[in-house]
């Protein structure tokens, strides 16, 4: 296995300008879920999510970054050898970085009179949802999404359901996750769409690689900081 380096940036300015200078602009999606959008199905699994606090998260944090380590050596091991996967390891500080962000815009800038947010995302089994709370823009943020494969549509309509329900404590209109996969799109029955802003960007460094062979694994939110 052969290790490369690279770099990543998120573009305003369309997908060509810093295409040009060597950053190819891959996957840019998203579902954008209304916080009174109702899904069909049961939601009992909700009733049971874990909330996702201070408390617990570093060491979320810490089991998901070895559960992605382990998910791209065994990719790395089944794929073509010309293949290049890349993913931004799940990190506290990155993680961090975003509830310093919404406590300061909370308290600071729009001067809440409530503004101690205390839940960072649920968890249900050993799956799991982070966000994070953009009160600029009235949108609660998946930053990063798991479902483990051993669970299923109960799980995900209750993860989704639990972000809903922290939107609206917030006053916030919507939840939106990024490159969400096809699955999670038909349960919700919602499109997935073209995100024109924020264009994740990869430049590999010192390689040799094509750029159509280069895979960039869990290009979430979460490394947007």
């Amino acid at each position: 296995m052969k290790s490369v380096s690279f770099s990543f940036l998120y573009s305003d300015v369309g997908p060509t300008f810093y295409g040009r200078l060597g950053w190819t602009p891959k996957r840019s999606e998203e579902i954008v879920i209304p916080t009174g959008h109702s899904i069909q199905g049961s939601g009992s699994a909700a009733m049971t999510a874990e909330k996702v606090t201070d408390s617990n998260l570093s060491e979320l944090i810490a089991v998901d970054a070895e559960q992605v380590r382990t998910q791209l050596k065994a990719q790395i091991e089944t794929a073509s050898p010309s293949k290049v996967f890349v993913v931004v390891t799940p990190e506290p500080t990155c993680v961090l970085w975003f509830h310093a962000r919404a406590r300061f815009a909370a308290q600071h800038i729009l001067k809440l009179e409530q503004h101690q947010i205390t839940e960072w995302g649920a968890k249900h089994g050993k799956s799991f949802v982070l966000w994070f709370h953009d009160l600029y823009k009235g949108q609660l943020f998946i930053i990063r999404w798991h479902l483990d494969p051993s669970d299923g549509d109960e799980t995900a309509r209750a993860l989704i359901e639990s972000a809903q329900t922290e939107a609206r404590k917030w006053n916030l209109s919507k939840v939106v996750i990024w490159n969400p996969d096809q699955s999670l799109a038909d349960l919700l029955r919602l499109e997935i769409k073209y995100r024109d802003s924020s264009i994740p960007s990869l430049g590999l460094v010192n390689s040799t690689a094509e750029t159509d062979n280069v895979e960039w694994v869990h290009n979430e939110k979460y490394s947007w900081c």
